[in-house]
């Protein structure tokens, strides 16, 4: 029996998937803002260190671009883009790599809400920033350039 999966629309299907990650931690960090706003203050009270919400997260993204981003492998000058990520390699890659920079955001949103601090408001940011980079046009066109 063939075990091997074709994927219709891979390229489609990622944009997709990288479009929903990036879009949920867009939508999660402005209800957080609000929340905090509206509340007039932070859920989780003074004694939760803030900073320490951000140097996880930051340093979840370090990892994350550092490591997580070289497994992708470069597309041939010569490969299209749809059988480009068609390969289970190149989408698997590419979704551990966006969920480690969402993971990272998530919760750094988190530490905003519980503090209220500017730290780990800025670390959701960042994430936010380093997923946006990271798209597939530009995972696809680092191997073609």
């Amino acid at each position: 029996m063939n075990q091997n999966l074709v994927i219709v629309n891979a390229s489609r299907s990622v944009r997709l998937l990288h479009l929903a990650l990036a879009g949920g931690l867009a939508a999660v960090g402005v209800v957080f803002v609000v929340l905090v706003k509206v509340l007039r203050g932070p859920l989780g009270g003074e004694a939760i260190p803030s900073i320490a919400f951000a140097a996880v997260s930051v340093t979840q993204i370090a990892v994350a671009l550092l490591f997580f981003r070289r497994r992708i492998p470069s597309r041939p000058f010569d490969q299209s883009v749809e059988a480009y990520w068609s390969v289970n390699a190149v989408r698997s890659s590419a979704i551990v790599l966006w969920a480690l920079l969402e993971g990272a955001g998530l919760f750094a949103a988190v530490g905003y809400v519980l503090t209220g601090a500017l730290a780990p408001g800025a670390a959701v940011l960042v994430a936010l920033f380093a997923l946006i980079t990271a798209s597939p046009s530009r995972l696809e066109d680092a191997g073609a350039a």
